[in-house]
């Protein structure tokens, strides 16, 4: 049975926002795939198999790669031994390198060991109060064969099928899809024929609030990209034809280690305003809030991996310390439609959250697409829904660097002995699966 740790449950309030407003009380009944042939492990064996003929590791160019990034850093290794090691998930196997999260350690008022203990339990409690209520939604679809690099560090690079879509086109008898409508007000998750959340519309917390703060987002956008010095490339990218920015730590494109993404000072300036936006900053905790509640051993690997990272490289910035996601994509409008793609520049088995915003009928247009799941999903505003963005097809309606030892990848087996590279060998073929392993039951979080 998977346990979370207690560094990892006196960080974080499974349930609640950082205000303590409850959210994802897992009552609403799970969605199963309704495609009967689709079959998750498949898909993940057809992409290691595409993956072979892809020599280079960065297959993908991040789509804004056009922005230029910062020099590299010449910052020196820490030479201070640090252990960094705590209790993670039975998942994660003892030889795997540990990988990116913020700094957990307590601050010098912390409260009390027995305090902290209490906590812990009282969110362990939480976290079993939303799952032992929550009904999954059952799919076809099986999360081990998903499409993924070799090296299981990135998603295979999938041309975008440039087309829009209606939700009239996609449930109708040309394509034959199910129409989800979720309300927003219930946490549901999605699953695969194995059981294994797959996608959550973790909805949005229980706060009064939340009305103005995804419409400040919302306003905040619209104003900011007026203020935008938007190229070519910032309209014209593989998600679409609307005008965005990213922002964070980037590794890809042919970088030979991570930086953060750099822009024009027009652009940092705006960027820099929404960063500092308190709504943006509510907006950021929830998501990885809901993350850390529903998929928390793939959480604490993210945070494992990022803290190491940053301890590495003091040049390297963050875009909230209340988020476990190293980079952010703003999405300026006018009009967000996003072609059929996947994020394969991403980790194959990673979670991205995705949240709606402006002002629209979700009932009519702006639906989220699960292309490989069959499904289309209503979308309410300022809620969010996660989904493993690089395995999963993805669109809406119209209206692996610390692991090598923080250098390149050529580098990394260019340095090895013969042994070394048997030994790395087999650490990369059952990478994949411990990364399936990172992929919950309904049943195993209902027993944390």
């Amino acid at each position: 049975m998977f346990h979370l740790p207690d560094l990892f449950t006196g960080f974080f309030d499974l349930g609640h926002t950082h205000s303590k407003c409850v959210f994802s009380p897992w009552e609403g009944t799970p969605i199963v795939v309704p495609d009967p042939d689709f079959d998750f492990p498949a898909l993940v064996k057809e992409r290691m198999e595409q993956e072979e003929f892809f020599t280079n590791l960065d297959a993908h160019n991040p789509f804004d790669s056009g922005s230029p990034l910062t020099m590299p850093p010449s910052s020196p290794e820490l030479k201070a031994s640090l252990d960094l090691t705590f209790n993670l998930p039975t998942a994660l196997p003892a030889s795997q390198p540990n990988t990116p999260m913020l700094d957990m350690a307590p601050p010098s008022d912390a409260p009390h060991p027995s305090h902290a203990k209490q906590q812990s339990k009282a969110n362990g409690n939480l976290c079993t109060k939303h799952t032992h209520t929550s009904s999954p939604v059952q799919t076809e679809f099986e999360i081990e064969q998903a499409p993924h690099a070799s090296t299981a560090y990135v998603r295979i690079h999938e041309d975008s099928w440039k087309k829009h879509h209606t939700l009239q086109d996609l449930v109708g008898p040309k394509y034959g899809f199910k129409h989800c409508a979720w309300p927003g007000s219930d946490a549901i998750s999605i699953i695969d024929r194995e059981g294994h959340v797959i996608v959550v519309m973790a909805e949005h917390p229980n706060d009064p609030d939340w009305d103005n703060v995804h419409t400040e987002v919302a306003d905040k956008l619209e104003t900011s990209r007026r203020h935008c010095k938007l190229d070519r490339e910032h309209w014209h990218h593989r998600h679409g034809t609307f005008a965005a920015l990213s922002n964070g730590i980037s590794y890809g494109g042919g970088q030979m280690h991570p930086q953060n993404l750099h822009h024009s000072m027009k652009n940092t300036k705006v960027l820099s305003s929404l960063l500092n936006c308190m709504a943006f900053i509510r907006l950021a905790g929830f998501g990885s809030a809901a993350f850390a509640t529903w998929v928390p051993s793939l959480f604490c690997y993210y945070a494992t991996h990022l803290c190491n990272l940053l301890l590495h490289d003091a040049t390297l910035v963050i875009n909230w310390a209340n988020s476990i996601f190293a980079c952010v994509t703003f999405n300026f409008g006018p009009l967000t439609l996003c072609f059929h793609h996947m994020d394969s520049g991403n980790l194959p088995f990673g979670w991205c959250t995705i949240t709606t915003l402006s002002k629209f009928d979700y009932h009519h247009g702006g639906h989220l697409v699960l292309w490989d799941l069959k499904l289309v999903i209503d979308f309410p505003l300022g809620s969010t829904i996660l989904i493993p963005s690089a395995i999963l097809h993805h669109l809406n309606t119209s209206l692996a660097h610390v692991d090598y030892g923080f250098q390149s990848s050529e580098t990394h087996w260019a340095s090895l002995t013969a042994n070394q590279w048997e030994k790395a060998t087999q650490m990369q073929e059952d990478r994949w699966q411990m990364g399936l392993d990172l992929f919950l039951t309904l049943e195993e979080l209902q027993t944390m």
